[in-house]
């Protein structure tokens, strides 16, 4: 198995979405955090993009949790 399908993006989107949601977040107050335009957040909430761990280690700090909970079931 590659690491591209092991990395589920849709999986991971789902998870970064529901957390983003849980929060009463908008996309966009997202993306200021992190330093993405809104729609690259709905792409990487839609499984259509990807992002790099120093992103995720954002994306874990504006949604307060920790990155393993981003990551949870995707081994």
């Amino acid at each position: 198995m590659t690491p591209e399908q092991k990395f589920n993006r849709r999986v991971f989107g789902i998870r970064i979405e529901t957390t983003r949601k849980s929060r009463r977040m908008r996309q966009q107050d997202l993306a200021d955090a992190v330093g993405l335009d809104r729609s690259q957040i709905a792409n990487i909430e839609g499984g259509r993009s990807s992002t790099t761990v120093d992103r995720l280690l954002l994306f874990a700090r504006a949604l307060k949790v920790r990155p393993a909970t981003l990551l949870k079931g995707m081994d």
